[in-house]
């Protein structure tokens, strides 16, 4: 099997010996697909050749897309990169 990269936790939670639940939470793959499929379905309310399972496959192909350009459309800064 395959493990697809899925940006890590979408809403990071902060972890100590007083609270941590062992759960990460939704990774930034599954957000990236839902914010898409809002959109989609918004955007193609009505048609009939769109099947849920249509949905969810481009979705998840636009969430793989937005991940596979964050650091080429936007960097993570670097230490030093200010100067």
């Amino acid at each position: 099997m395959t493990i697809k990269y899925d940006g890590g936790p979408a809403f990071a939670k902060v972890c100590d010996e007083h609270f941590h639940d062992g759960q990460t939470g939704m990774s930034l793959r599954d957000y990236f697909a839902g914010q898409a499929i809002t959109g989609a379905a918004l955007t193609i309310a009505g048609r009939t050749d769109f099947t849920s399972r249509k949905y969810a496959y481009y979705a998840y192909q636009v969430a793989d897309i937005m991940l596979s350009q964050r650091d080429v459309a936007a960097p993570i800064a670097k230490e030093g990169d200010d100067e």
